[in-house]
Formats: C-alpha cells, sequence, structure tokens
C-alpha cells in the first residue's frame, strides 16, 4: 500500500486527485488528506467512500503555521514508516496583504515557505521509502509571458475597479524581489500568487539537484486554470461570484476534475519517476518547459537561501 500526503486535499482539485487515486484499481493507497479544518475534512472522507482496499484518514495541517507543519511532520515520522508521494496541493491568493503567525505575508507562507518547510522535515521518510516523490502544485501564471485576457465587454461596467487585477492575469508580475517579500513596499494580490508559484517551480528545481543522489523526483505541475477550486475563497463577495458563475464558463478555464486527472498521472506515472531532472507538467499532463525566468540558477539559489535563512530566524533550521 503505497502512502500518500496531499496538502488540502479536503476540497478542490486535491480532493479530485483522491477520488481519482480510489478509482485506480492497479493500486492500493493510504490517503492523508493534511487540512486545516478537520470538520471539512471527515467530511470529506465520508463523502470519499474508499474501497476496501485503500484508506483515507485526516491528520491537522496549516502550512501557512511553523508550529503546525512541526507538529504534522514529528506526528506523522511517529506513525508512518514510509511515505511514497508528498503532494503539495493547498495554496492561497490572498485578497489583501495580511500575516501570518509568523510574520510572513500570507501566500507567501501559504504557498512557498510552508510546503519547503514541510517538504524538509519529511525527507527522512521519503528517504527511507522506495520510489518516493515529491510534486509542487505551480500555474501557469508562474510565465511573466502568460496572460489570460478577459474580453473587453467584461469590463464595461467595472472599468476601474480591483476586479480586474484579481482576474486578469495581465498586469504585474512574476517579479523576484527579496526585498518585498512582505508586501511593505508594494502589495497586488494577484503579483504575490504569481511570485509564489514561480517560487514553487524554483524550489522544486533546487530540490531536484538536493535530492538526486536519494533518487526522489521533484516535480512541478499545474492544473490549468480552474476558478471553481475556491483559491480566491479571500477575495471580495463580488469577486468569488464572478469567478463561480462568469469566469468559469470562459473557453480557457478547466474542471476540477480534469485537474485531478493531472494531478494524478503527475503523483502515479513512472514516466515522471526520473530523479534528477527538472521537470514542469502543464494542464495537459505534458512535460514541457517551465518559464525562462524559472531556470536562472542565480534566482533559484537566491530564493532558498532567503527562505532557509527565514526558517532561521524563526528557530526552525532545515540543514538543507
Amino acid at each position: 500500500m503505497k502512502t500518500i500526503i496531499i496538502t488540502g486535499g479536503n476540497a478542490g482539485v486535491g480532493f479530485a486527485l483522491a477520488q481519482r487515486l480510489l478509482r485506480d484499481e492497479s493500486e492500493s493507497y493510504k490517503i492523508i488528506l493534511a487540512c486545516r479544518d478537520k470538520e471539512k475534512a471527515h467530511v470529506a472522507i465520508q463523502s470519499l467512500s474508499a474501497p476496501s482496499n485503500h484508506q483515507v484518514e485526516f491528520i491537522h495541517l496549516d502550512v501557512a503555521s511553523i508550529k503546525s507543519i512541526s507538529l504534522f511532520a514529528t506526528s506523522f515520522a511517529e506513525t508512518h514508516s514510509q511515505l511514497h508521494v508528498l503532494f503539495n496541493n493547498a495554496g492561497i491568493m490572498a485578497g489583501e496583504r495580511r500575516m501570518s503567525e509568523d510574520g510572513l505575508e500570507m501566500t507567501v507562507m501559504t504557498n512557498h515557505v510552508g510546503p519547503t518547510l514541510l517538504t524538509a522535515l519529511l525527507l527522512p521518510v521519503l528517504k527511507k521509502t522506495a520510489n518516493s516523490r515529491i510534486v509542487f502544485v505551480s500555474s501557469e501564471l508562474h510565465n511573466s509571458g502568460k496572460k489570460v485576457s478577459l474580453t473587453p465587454e467584461f469590463y464595461v461596467f467595472s472599468p476601474d475597479m480591483v476586479l480586474i487585477s484579481e482576474l486578469r492575469a495581465g498586469g504585474r508580475g512574476p517579479e523576484f524581489d527579496l526585498n518585498n517579500m512582505d508586501g511593505a513596499i508594494l502589495y497586488d494580490s494577484m503579483l504575490f500568487y504569481r511570485n509564489s508559484k514561480l517560487f514553487n517551480v524554483l524550489a522544486s528545481y533546487h530540490l531536484v539537484k538536493l535530492l538526486a543522489a536519494d533518487q526522489i523526483p521533484v516535480i512541478a505541475v499545474t492544473p490549468g486554470w480552474i476558478p471553481s477550486t475556491g483559491l480566491g475563497r479571500d477575495s471580495s463577495l463580488l469577486v468569488r461570484l464572478i469567478m463561480t458563475y462568469v469566469v468559469s464558463w470562459l473557453p480557457v478555464t478547466r474542471t476540477i476534475e480534469q485537474g485531478g486527472e493531472v494531478f494524478f498521472q503527475a503523483a502515479t506515472s513512472d514516466k515522471f519517476q526520473r530523479p534528477g531532472e527538472r521537470m514542469y507538467v502543464n494542464a495537459k499532463g505534458e512535460e514541457v518547459a517551465s518559464s525562462p525566468e524559472s531556470y536562472d540558477e542565480a534566482k533559484i539559489d537566491a530564493l532558498w537561501k532567503w527562505t532557509t535563512e527565514v526558517l532561521s530566524s524563526k528557530g526552525c533550521a532545515i540543514g538543507l
């Protein structure tokens, strides 16, 4: 039986991945839904109705909290001897600038620092497990050349609203600026989301180098643009309504089920079991090149240095 951790697996594409794993008749899985909300996780588990050859359980995890991540990793290591897949799925796009309990900007903490720390703390178990792998969920928006423009008619009713910044990927970002990681100089929700998705690719590429000798592949994957995931749950009510009832019908969007299938491929396909190679998987499950910026070795190393130094300053040195 293979053990898979899915962060944020109680809803959205993470939940779709769990559903897809349970339909796999060729393998047995123990799926750990690592989530913040216990009640929502238990509702999700009940709705999954795992067949007898699979298991699903909940372990509390808040990837925006260093304390929670540390407790999760310790608890998991004490109760599990193997981890075949760590699927770093949980993420947000904060509607406004706010800080985590550890004093880090919430999007950067939730989408990058938290998953990086979780990965580092679970490495001992991953290294003991044959054919293990790590997956980071990124986005096509990590690429400054990727823009998703809505029709001009869509803007007519609110030409100057923040709504445009939140719903359109044209505009700022990503911008690699380690001096503005807290948003004190400039804050824009889409900018910080795009930055965090670039960070996911940069971090995965750094880990590829670190873990090549341990034979652990690291994969960055994007599910495509799926407005119905709840990613923008911290945005304004108007934005959330439009994301759900307007944007979701645009031809460039994908369904949660389609995203779940791409995640399933990233988590299980033998074609991605290639340690030491940088892999970026698009919304069609194809291995493609990530953004030119994501291959910048100086930025890969600089981000890792910043991340480890920040964690060390919070009393959580990861030793990588």
